[in-house]
Order: structure tokens, then C-alpha cells, then sequence
């Protein structure tokens, strides 16, 4: 069984995409060929940010006045 999933550009959201090694941490590293943007697939999951409640969490401790540290 196999899981197809298609990657578009960040930037330019094209699909003429291809591997282009892998960066210090080991994630994989992909091209796009029409804007020559470099981005890895995974940012989401490496980027705790963007993680589902941490900008809700952030708001609480924004009105209570604490520090923000992740």
C-alpha cells in the first residue's frame, strides 16, 4: 500500500517539484523548479509554531500578561 501526497511550492504553489538533498537535521530538501524556491515538506512538524493551539495558548498568556516561551 502506498500514500501518495502532493507537494506544492510555498511560494508559487507549482507542482513541478523534485528532491534536493537533505538538509543538517536529515529532513529532506525540495526544489521547485519554476520560482527556484528550497523548502522542506515538513515544515509544520518542525516548526512548533504553527502547531494546532499554540496561537490559542498564546493569546491566553498574552491577556495574562505572562512571557511567551515554546
Amino acid at each position: 500500500m502506498s500514500i501518495a501526497i502532493e507537494l506544492k511550492c510555498p511560494r508559487c504553489h507549482s507542482g513541478n517539484i523534485v528532491r534536493n538533498g537533505k538538509k543538517s537535521n536529515g529532513s529532506q530538501n525540495y526544489l521547485c523548479k519554476d520560482c527556484g524556491r528550497q523548502f522542506i515538506a515538513d515544515h509544520e512538524k518542525t516548526y512548533r509554531g504553527c502547531l494546532t493551539g499554540i496561537a490559542g495558548l498564546v493569546k491566553i498568556m498574552l491577556v495574562r500578561g505572562v512571557g511567551i516561551w515554546i
